[in-house]
């Protein structure tokens, strides 16, 4: 007849096999993501990284080179359409029509120039590579086409924000007459009723 092992007897032959099967998947894993990470960075960001730089940190841009630029990445995106996001290869149409038919663009470039370059930097850390630090790593923020752009998407933001905070005291004043005038009334038929 088998003999019934204790507890600690079954932990220390289970917990090491679980311990070492979710390592080896782990290693698995990582391995895998770092080389789809790589291909991600050689086909896809670092190219598209190296042609939207200079636009990046300049406020000074000609709209003929840009459009050439953001064609080219257009180009590098649809010829990697496994390793871009959809909504980015969407974005990066829309702006090529939206430059060749001389409409206002200035959102739609910030959201692909911010999308290439947080993904850019974001593989660098995953695969390892050095970054940039300090303020070079944020120069953008000091564009003036880029603060312009979210100052006005803060102007819009805090548009609602005061609108709401405006609605709140006028509710209040409201909501507190109407109660005033309900306990008036209340009080009133009461009055009557003796």
């Amino acid at each position: 007849m088998l003999e019934q092992l204790p507890l600690t007897e079954i932990a220390k032959i289970v917990i090491p096999g679980i311990i070492a099967f979710m390592t080896g998947r782990y290693l698995s894993r990582h391995s895998r993501n770092i080389n789809a990470a790589q291909e991600q960075f050689d086909k896809a960001y670092l190219p598209m990284y190296k042609i939207i730089e200079p636009y990046l940190y300049s406020d000074n841009e000609d709209e003929r080179e840009l459009l050439i630029a953001v064609k080219l990445i257009n180009q590098i995106a649809n010829k990697n359409k496994h390793l871009v996001p959809e909504i980015l290869r969407l974005e990066l149409n829309s702006l090529v029509n939206r430059m060749e038919s001389k409409d206002n663009y200035a959102f739609l470039i910030d959201f692909v120039s911010w999308s290439i370059e947080k993904r850019y930097f974001q593989l660098l850390s995953i695969l390892g590579y050095p970054r940039r630090i300090g303020i070079f790593n944020h120069m953008h923020a000091f564009s003036i086409r880029r603060l312009t752009a979210r100052l006005r998407r803060l102007d819009l933001l805090l548009g609602k924000v005061i609108l709401v905070l405006l609605f709140i005291p006028i509710f209040i004043l409201i909501s507190t007459f109407l109660y005033n005038l309900f306990i008036r009334v209340l009080t009133f038929i009461a009055g009557l009723s003796t």
